[in-house]
């Protein structure tokens, strides 16, 4: 299955601007679906989330990407793009024939594109209050793009709150065990942030880190 979520954007003049979001949910081959339209210079993200309890999983980097984080149950990767992936098929490397993974695609424009996205080490627990680390970027006095997430092995859960100051711009439930969540806000001077955590009932396992994209 692949959705597009409604677009939202954030912030004008410099900050970065969240200008695509698409969900996959695949059970192999494990391929992320791009944009229909990518312009060089914007800055693509994957981000897979494994939430099977079959054998297997995330097994390494897509060719041509840059990896921020890669486990069995996780990976996320970037690129900036170069123009020519509009629509492109994604092949995410995973073993296990039956897994479940969610998949995020974002395209994000007006980054800088001489300095690369941030991310956070990646927090896990069980609760009602999913917790996105703080993040620290390395720069300052230039607008940036945060980005709190969220993945959830409840999906039953409601989430009923974001971080505060985060707006959501990306919900996803698969209805059979997970659903994901993205919440993003604009800074005018990028200093260290703690975002605060989501609100959901009933508790659930979740996994939950936060990004920083520099602005130009």
């Amino acid at each position: 299955m692949t959705r597009r979520s409604r677009q939202h954007m954030y912030g004008g003049g410099t900050a970065p601007v969240i200008a695509d979001n698409i969900f996959n949910s695949v059970g192999g081959p494990y391929v992320a679906i791009m944009p229909a339209i990518v312009d060089a210079g914007d800055l693509l993200f994957i981000i897979a989330d494994r939430h099977s309890s079959i054998s297997g999983g995330i097994t390494g980097t897509p060719s041509g990407w840059t990896e921020l984080e890669q486990t069995s149950n996780i990976g996320v990767f970037y690129k900036w793009a170069d123009g020519t992936e509009d629509g492109d098929s994604i092949t995410v490397p995973a073993s296990g024939s039956a897994l479940s993974i969610m998949m995020t695609v974002l395209r994000i424009t007006g980054a800088d594109t001489a300095i690369g996205p941030q991310k956070t080490a990646t927090a896990t627990g069980s609760s009602t209050a999913p917790n996105p680390p703080a993040i620290d970027p390395p720069w300052a006095d230039f607008k940036a793009l945060l980005i709190a997430v969220t993945l959830l092995d409840e999906s039953s859960a409601t989430v009923s709150g974001y971080p505060a100051g985060y707006d959501l711009f990306h919900q996803v439930n698969t209805g059979s065990g997970a659903q994901s969540v993205f919440a993003a806000k604009e800074v005018t001077v990028a200093t260290s942030d703690d975002p605060g955590a989501f609100a959901i009932s009933p508790a659930s396992d979740w996994i939950c880190f936060t990004l920083a994209v520099k602005g130009t």
